[in-house]
């Protein structure tokens, strides 16, 4: 008769084990249930209650526990992680995006990364430009005859900033990272 080479299970000899795998099958259950339990010396214990990922709450931990390494440092890895910027190299596909809208009825400078990407105003309102960021954008639906302005550096469509009427006015701006490029998109809308 043998053994398992990891756990010494025991392994009845085939053909030659007649009236004693029961007792060797029992034997090897007890040494898988005590292999399994958890016990205060974790060098004897196969498995223990503390390396299951339900009960980690190390994120970092469970990679490890998984093989899966450190996600912020290996470059082979394809992780989107939702705490920080992700880069792209090939065309992604996702679901639908629901922009955040934001009321303003007093003068404000966009705060792309709080407020929201649409904002609705009223009032007269003074706009100020936020730090020009790539990527970013956001649109301003201005529901008053009231004034509404903006302050800082924009590129407008045709050179200069458009009209403002009585009725609701749509503009959008998008940034290159260098410049805030603003489209008046709506105007008179009744």
């Amino acid at each position: 008769m043998a053994n398992t080479t990891n756990y010494a299970f025991k392994r009845p000899t085939i053909g030659g084990a007649a009236n004693t795998w029961g007792n060797d099958l029992n034997d090897n259950w007890e040494s898988v249930d005590t292999n399994l339990k958890t016990v205060s010396d974790t060098a004897s214990a196969a498995l223990v209650k503390n390396s299951n990922l339900s009960d980690l709450a190390d994120a970092a931990a469970a990679r490890t526990n998984l093989a899966l390494g450190s996600i912020a440092t290996e470059a082979s890895t394809s992780y989107v992680k939702t705490d920080t910027e992700n880069t792209f190299t090939v065309d992604q596909t996702f679901g639908a995006v629901t922009e955040t809208v934001t009321t303003k009825t007093a003068s404000f400078t966009p705060t792309l990364a709080t407020d929201g990407t649409i904002y609705l105003c009223s009032n007269t309102i003074t706009i100020t430009m936020p730090t020009v960021e790539a990527g970013k954008s956001f649109t301003v639906i201005h529901s008053t005859a009231d004034t509404l302005t903006f302050t800082g550096t924009i590129k407008w469509n045709l050179g200069s900033a458009p009209f403002h009427s009585a009725g609701i006015d749509i503009f959008c701006f998008i940034s290159d990272g260098v410049n805030w490029y603003g489209v008046q998109t709506g105007t008179g809308f009744a």
